[in-house]
């Protein structure tokens, strides 16, 4: 049985944070009990060590991923190295490569104000130039403005004759359409006749053969009663006009016979006929039926040519005016830039002056500019220098701090009782404990205890 608690204490260390509760029973050894927390927040990456595991002082017990404070001390530690790099610009002033690049910059202004003075004399050449360019222009987007307008004409009366036609077309498909429909009714209705005529030679042929099965009959009969009245035997004392008699039945029997089996075949024929007649108005119907479709699709190829005739001339219509009003305002245009040559040559040379002026004084500019980058650096921006140096230095302490406290390490030796927490989860969230043993772990993420004699 566990001896109660005498006494507890916090302790603060640089990883875990310790809970201790120690115990005593007399003069046996005392255990004291330690409850471990990660002192920064992350997600679970592994757990070393189970219940029941004995460890040793500083071993490596559970880590959370180091990924988030390892960006922390890599964002850190540059701006420690930006920091340092301030401060020696500060101190040692201006790098040889940043003298050259002042040097190169004072250059350029001169190259600058050599560079104005002859774009003023240049311009001077170019204006002459220009007003005969000018000229020149104006000439050619007139000739321009009528060539437009005349094929704006021509394209107009163009897209007209291609609606009409495509209209035209469209028409004649309609027509022939309505005459392919009025054939297939008419095919249709001749079609209903010819089966009705099928079915009246069928009836017949079936009552031909009736009668012809009946008329066999009728002659088997006649030929049983021959042989019952002993006509067919020699020597016997049947009268000679029962014979007669039964003679002259077969024979008009046979008569029948061959007149029912000639109204056969010619209802048979008569029925092949209407069939070959029927097939033949199926036909009809069948050609009739594709040439609708063919006109379908000549009506749909022919609206879709319709509909492009008349996109097409509204299309174009619309690029010729718009071809006619940039051809007048190119001749508006070359009219204005002619009539403002003069000015413009004027304007020209003040803005040759101006740029001259202004090369003049960027130079002056980075004179001064040059000589108040070699002054020795000024007290204030020392002393900003190294407090930003000594800032980011501590910030680099403080990443540092925080990616160690990514481990748990065993405060003491001992055996562990408990770990509450599972891989992937975040300390202290999993609400409950991985194992126990010898009592709750409480918040604690491992609790262990430990031993000293008294």
């Amino acid at each position: 049985m566990r001896s109660p608690i005498l006494a507890t204490a916090v302790f603060l260390l640089a990883a875990p944070l310790v809970v201790a509760a120690s115990t005593a029973s007399g003069g046996s050894p005392t255990s004291t009990q330690l409850s471990l927390n990660f002192q920064t927040q992350g997600v679970l990456a592994s757990v070393l060590v189970h219940p029941g595991d004995h460890v040793r002082k500083g071993q490596l017990l559970a880590r959370i991923d180091p990924a988030q404070a390892q960006i922390g001390v890599d964002t850190a530690e540059a701006a420690v190295l930006t920091a340092r790099a301030q401060l020696l610009q500060v101190t040692e002033g201006l790098s040889p490569a940043e003298r050259a690049k002042n040097e190169t910059l004072l250059a350029q202004a001169l190259a600058a104000v050599r560079g104005a003075k002859q774009a003023g004399s240049d311009a001077k050449t170019e204006t002459a130039q220009a007003a005969a360019a000018k000229q020149h222009a104006l000439a050619q987007a007139r000739q321009l403005l009528a060539v437009v307008r005349a094929a704006g004409t021509e394209n107009a009366a163009t897209a007209q004759a291609a609606v009409d036609q495509a209209k035209a077309q469209l028409q004649a498909s309609n027509a022939k359409l309505t005459r392919d429909q009025a054939q297939l009714v008419a095919d249709q209705q001749a079609v209903r006749n010819a089966q009705d005529v099928v079915s009246s030679a069928q009836a017949q042929v079936v009552s031909a053969r009736a009668q012809v099965v009946s008329a066999n009959t009728q002659l088997q009969a006649a030929r049983t009663a021959q042989y019952n009245d002993g006509c067919t035997t020699q020597g016997t004392a049947t009268p000679a006009a029962t014979c007669a008699a039964d003679q002259k039945a077969i024979d008009d029997a046979d008569t029948v016979l061959a007149s029912a089996q000639s109204d056969v075949g010619d209802r048979q024929a008569a029925l092949d006929a209407a069939q070959t007649i029927l097939n033949q108005a199926q036909g009809a119907v069948t050609a009739d039926s594709a040439a609708i479709g063919d006109d379908n699709d000549a009506i749909r190829h022919d609206q879709n040519a319709v509909d492009n005739a008349v996109s097409s001339q509204r299309t174009g219509a619309i690029a010729d005016r718009q071809a006619i009003t940039q051809a007048a305002a190119a001749v508006t245009n070359a009219e204005d830039e002619l009539a403002a040559s003069t000015t413009s040559a004027k304007v020209t040379r003040h803005t040759d002056n101006a740029a001259l002026q202004a090369a003049r004084l960027s130079a002056q500019l980075t004179r001064v500019t040059n000589a108040e980058a070699a002054q020795p650096a000024r007290a204030a921006a020392l002393l900003q220098a190294r407090a930003g140096l000594q800032s980011a230095e501590a910030s680099l302490a403080g990443a540092r701090l925080t990616l160690a406290q990514t481990n748990l390490r065993a405060a003491a030796a001992g055996i562990v009782v408990t770990v509450n927490g599972h891989v992937g989860e975040t300390p202290g969230q999993s609400g409950g404990a991985a194992a126990s043993a010898g009592g709750s772990g409480g918040g604690a993420f491992i609790t262990m205890i430990t031993f000293d004699r008294v």
